[in-house]
Formats: C-alpha cells, structure tokens, sequence
C-alpha cells in the first residue's frame, strides 16, 4: 500500500517504482484545518504546503517562525525530512528548528 500522489507532485527527481507494484490510495489531506487567532496556532492535514500557509497567514500579518523557501513543500514532506536527517532537504533548517513546527498545531 503506498499513497497515489503522482510522481511530479513529489521533491525528488527519483521516479517511485514501487507504485505501480502496490495498491495506490488517494489521501486527499490538504486543508488548513483552524486558525486559532487567540492561542496563534494553524492546524493543518499532512500534504497543506507552505504556499498554502502563507497565503492563509499572510493577511493575518502573521508567518510561520522557520519559512522553507520551496512554496511547494507539504508539512509531511517535512516531517519525513526531519526525521531522516540533521538537515532538512539540504535547505539548513535543523530539527531543532523544525520541532516546533511539527508538534500537533504549529505556533506563529
């Protein structure tokens, strides 16, 4: 089982030869779910990228503590990366720096 998310739609050049071995399912978890303004948390589904954010947040005034510069980026891309490595997708961001932003709601 693996998710039917489309090869150009992922960060990596490798084209994924295990999808078409497994059985593909739609995960369609792309919405920013809240926006507590008085606690400043988002809470957002796995695949909601950081455009997505920013387009939300940006009117508000506010943005999100550590900004990937990739628009396209989802929150689960990021989880993954965080927790492959000390460096996120080779963009600096440490997990450290991450940990805020994967906990449960993120803080702005």
């Amino acid at each position: 089982m693996c998710t039917a998310r489309p090869g150009w739609a992922a960060m990596s050049f490798r084209r994924g030869l295990y999808k078409s071995r497994l059985r593909n399912i739609e995960v369609n978890l792309m919405d920013i779910l809240d926006v507590d303004i008085t606690r400043k948390t988002v809470r957002v589904e796995p695949l909601v990228t950081m455009g997505q954010i920013t387009a939300c947040l940006n009117p508000l005034g506010w943005t999100l503590p550590v900004l990937p510069e990739l628009d396209d980026l989802t929150v689960a891309q990021l989880v993954v990366a965080s927790l492959r490595g000390p460096e996120v997708a080779g963009s600096g961001l440490s997990r450290a720096q991450l940990g805020p932003l994967l906990v449960g709601s993120v803080s702005v």
